[in-house]
């Protein structure tokens, strides 16, 4: 019996030596993995320290908002509000004398009369300059190639030649046609366009207002009025104005005066005028009226590809 136990116990201990021999082989076998670990397979030490951060690529910089100066259009809410719509734009007034000593990008213009000699000198310049130029062309105006122009398809005269001969062809006039004539200057073009009529005896004058000389003269809401009182309905046949501003002059001072008796001609329109016409369509027959809003979604289309380097088509809107 004490054989057997003695038995046992060295079997006891032979299992006891291998177990321990295992432990020492794992334990030798973990440590030599965690040093594998430590050392690159090129046998190359792992740097320890901590790597140096990467350096984030920075942001693209935000791009300068375009200068664009505007021409103006100081009354025409619409107008004005569909430029300053206008995405990253730096927006700025300026007169075309102005624009000559002016680094911008893009001009938009707004045209409610026409063009001086001057303003026609200033546009080809910035034209030359490769300046963009849109021109909100109210009044029909005649302007340069290469102006980006939204135009209004309506039956308001494009021409002071136009707006006198409707004034005197408009029934039931007969020639001479008694007429007032109001002009911005006596040397425009609308008032030789008016001598050449006189000369030919086919208007009758029956005054002329100059706003050149208004100083003398006064307004020409004044200068009417005191006309007005002199002359009785049946005595004038109409009113040839040069521009859609002095028209509209003249028409809210019939209307505040209660006489619809003669006609207002002029060149082009305008919003004042357009919103006259609706409401005085005697007196203004041949002013329609614009879609101002059509025009505004047309003036952030035109600048906004004129300022990308675009050459749009011009655009022309119907009246409503």
């Amino acid at each position: 019996m004490l054989w057997y136990n003695n038995d046992m116990s060295t079997k006891k201990w032979i299992a006891l030596v291998i177990l321990i021999v295992t432990l020492i082989v794992a334990l030798a076998a973990a440590y030599v993995i965690a040093r594998e670990d430590i050392y690159q397979t090129d046998r190359t030490p792992v740097s320890t320290t901590d790597p140096e951060p990467t350096a984030m690529p920075e942001s693209p910089e935000e791009p300068e908002p375009s200068l664009v100066a505007c021409v103006g259009g100081e009354t025409d809410e619409t107008f004005r509000s569909a430029v300053n719509a206008v995405k990253d734009i730096d927006l700025l007034d300026a007169t075309m004398e102005q624009l000559s000593d002016m680094s911008v990008d893009a001009v938009v213009l707004y045209v409610d009369g026409p063009l001086s000699g001057t303003d026609d000198a200033a546009l080809d310049a910035l034209l030359a300059r490769g300046v963009p130029v849109l021109a909100y062309n109210r009044a029909g105006a005649v302007l340069p190639d290469g102006v980006t122009v939204i135009a209004f398809e309506t039956n308001a005269p494009a021409t002071a030649k136009e707006a006198l001969e409707a004034a005197i062809v408009y029934p039931p006039h007969d020639t001479p046609v008694r007429l007032f004539g109001l002009f911005e200057s006596e040397e425009s073009e609308a008032a030789q366009v008016w001598n050449e009529a006189v000369s030919a005896g086919r208007v009758l004058s029956k005054g002329v207002y100059s706003a050149d000389k208004a100083a003398k003269e006064g307004s020409v809401t004044e200068w009417l009025g005191k006309k007005l009182e002199r002359y009785y309905p049946g005595m004038v046949d109409a009113a040839f104005a040069e521009t859609p501003a002095l028209a509209a002059e003249a028409a809210a001072l019939m209307e505040q005066l209660g006489r619809d008796d003669f006609e207002i001609f002029t060149v082009g329109s305008s919003v004042e005028l357009s919103a006259l016409a609706a409401k005085l369509p005697r007196i203004l027959p041949a002013s329609s009226d614009i879609d101002a809003e059509k025009a505004a979604a047309a003036v952030d289309t035109l600048l906004t590809a004129l300022l990308a380097g675009e050459t749009p088509a011009d655009v022309l809107l119907k009246a409503e």
